[in-house]
């Protein structure tokens, strides 16, 4: 950097020196009438002493007489004094947030249904694509993007901008991979095609981007031959299937008179879950293990198609994940992970005790899968050690879930996984019901208060309905610590069967007693008196009454008919109706507490 010389102009730089020209004078205490002029990039170059008022133009600069402004010779000397425009306190680093936000925003948008959105986002998921010509069976040429990885292969023909067709195959996988592959291709085509209402203006590609890049994943992280991700999928979900199949055939005698339904909703969430390749509009292995209102299906058709559609199902997508730096078993690919006589015939002790979800299974332990070397340094006089796959299985929680942190770690206890480093320390029901950012700090250890109301609609025995409104407080009198689950790693499918009771047991966002048993008091209003129940929920979503008022011990009988209502009828109640303010309304129909 020169050495500053008062009264004289030296070279800069930063472009054209300002020149040194007469403004008027201006009474402020920076300000002196001999300063002919001053440095400074912002402003009028006319008058800049009247928009920045800088130490430098001052008469005295530490305390040495000056005749003149300050000049610099380099970027970084004027910089420091603001001349770059990172001088101002204010606005300091920020030229241009706004820009990059809104930039952002749209690099983050998926785009729009065409021919350039769907080779732009081809090549951003990092799959090879080209143009090709097709001809109809009319004689109609069509335009064809070849999508291509290592193992998958999307054929999608476009016709002025709009998708008239889409072809997914898998040349070099087995035939268990290829026989699926008909219920993807319809997922990846509803994803492109115009719905009823929608427009090809407003077509968008975020669904598609979420199924393509699932597949593109697996297909990255195979090694072609010896490592088929998605072969190693759709083995594990025959080997889930078996047990699904065996599991319906049990409970269809247990509940014979039942509809199917019923029948495979109660498979579904009370034994070992529902496995299904490529469904609800979602390419990839799912294991469904919650059904909203599993116990009263619809049964008119178009209610079960709505139901369907609608309906909350909560579920673990399995698919997998680079092994990175941690130490876990890799993925094995196999058709066996359960014997084909599916249940154990003689179990010890510890597999009856650890078989919550129904009989002892008889699982197998496949072999690890070995990667073969290349081609180009097979010879025999090298020594080749054997290579497992980098890659290890991962299960997706569908929607994510809040635990108490004593049940979130052991949840990574039972897949044999260490948990991730915890930086924060939230509270259960902080997660549930965050702290609005306008009230004061709070302290978890202060008990908290939570208000809601909510219309609630009622059934009486007779079958009239109603609405009543319904003012719901919930009291956290201690702190209890919680963590979000949204995924696991596991090495063989039986630990995610061994995760479905404690998944199933999260219900009411209220105080958890233990990572095994979960209880809440409920407190209302009953005719002339006030009910009060605690409910205990246990795994598999199972609910017993540990202690209420609402009926005797011994039971008493319903108004105006010949069935009872016992304890144990009120926490089947609450598991049929999974709602405390309908249990609250049916108790109160139901119950003679007069």
């Amino acid at each position: 950097m020169a050495t500053p010389t008062p009264g004289k102009t030296a070279a800069s730089q930063q472009g054209r020196t300002p020149q040194v020209a007469a403004s008027p004078p201006v009474s402020t205490p920076f300000s002196l009438s001999g300063v002919q002029g001053v440095f400074s990039p912002r402003g009028p170059r006319s008058s800049p002493q009247q928009v920045k008022r800088s130490p430098a133009t001052t008469a005295t600069l530490a305390g040495h007489p000056s005749t003149g402004p300050l000049n610099f010779d380099s970027p970084s000397a004027a910089a420091a004094m603001g001349s770059l425009g990172m001088g101002n306190a204010l606005d300091i680093g920020l030229d241009n947030v706004g820009a990059r936000c809104r930039d952002r925003h749209f690099i983050a948008q998926k785009g729009y249904v065409s021919e350039e959105g769907l080779e732009r986002l081809v090549q951003r998921i990092g799959l090879d694509c080209i143009w090709d010509t097709q001809t109809d069976s009319s004689g109609q040429k069509m335009k064809l993007l070849v999508v291509a990885g290592k193992a998958l292969q999307l054929d999608i023909t476009i016709d002025n901008n709009m998708v008239r067709g889409v072809a997914l195959s898998f040349p070099l996988s087995s035939p268990i991979v290829i026989e699926r592959v008909g219920r993807a291709t319809a997922i990846l085509m509803r994803d492109l095609e115009l719905r009823p209402g929608q427009s090809p203006l407003t077509k968008r590609l975020d669904e598609f981007y979420s199924n393509l890049s699932r597949l593109a994943e697996l297909d990255k992280l195979s090694v072609i031959p010896g490592l088929d991700l998605q072969e190693a999928l759709a083995g594990m979900c025959s080997s889930l299937e078996r047990i699904h199949h065996y599991d319906l055939e049990k409970l269809r005698a247990e509940y014979a008179g039942k509809g199917e339904k019923y029948v495979h909703n109660m498979v579904t969430c009370h034994r070992h879950g529902y496995p299904v390749m490529h469904a609800r509009n979602r390419v990839g292995l799912n294991l469904d293990y919650w059904i909203q209102r599993h116990c009263v299906p619809p049964k008119d058709p178009l209610a079960q198609k709505f139901a369907e559609e609608k309906e909350g199902v909560w579920s673990l997508l399995i698919g997998c994940a680079p092994m990175g730096e941690i130490m876990y078993p890799p993925v094995r690919i196999s058709g066996s992970w359960i014997s084909p006589k599916i249940e154990k015939e003689d179990p010890t002790p510890e597999d009856v005790l650890s078989a919550t979800t129904g009989p002892a299974l008889d699982w197998l332990e496949p072999e690890n899968a070995v990667i073969p070397p290349p081609e180009e340094i097979k010879d025999a006089s090298v020594d080749m050690t054997l290579k497992y796959a980098e890659v290890i299985f991962k299960a997706l929680l569908e929607p994510t879930i809040i635990l108490p942190q004593p049940a979130w770690l052991q949840m990574y206890e039972l897949v044999g996984a260490q948990p991730p480093p915890l930086y924060t320390y939230p509270t259960f029901d902080s997660l549930y019901f965050p702290i609005p950012a306008t009230t004061e700090v709070h302290d978890p250890s202060a008990p908290r208060t939570i208000e809601h109301r909510r219309e609630v609609q009622c059934i009486s025995k007779e079958g009239d309905r109603s609405t009543k409104t319904h003012k719901n407080t919930l009291y956290i009198y201690k702190p209890v610590y919680g963590q979000t689950l949204s995924e696991l790693p596991f090495s063989h499918p039986k630990q995610l069967i061994s995760l479905l009771p404690n998944l199933r047991q999260k219900t009411t966002p209220e105080e958890p007693a233990s990572p095994q048993v979960s209880t809440r008091t409920v407190v209302f209003p009953l005719r002339s008196t006030t009910a009060s129940a605690t409910l205990e929920i246990g795994p598999n979503g199972k609910v017993r009454v540990i202690s209420q008022n609402i009926v005797p011990d011994e039971s008493a009988k319903a108004e105006g008919g010949p069935k009872t209502i016992s304890a144990e009828s009120l926490g089947r109640a609450l598991e049929i109706l999974e709602d405390i303010d309908q249990w609250c309304e049916w108790v109160r129909t139901r119950v003679d507490s007069s």
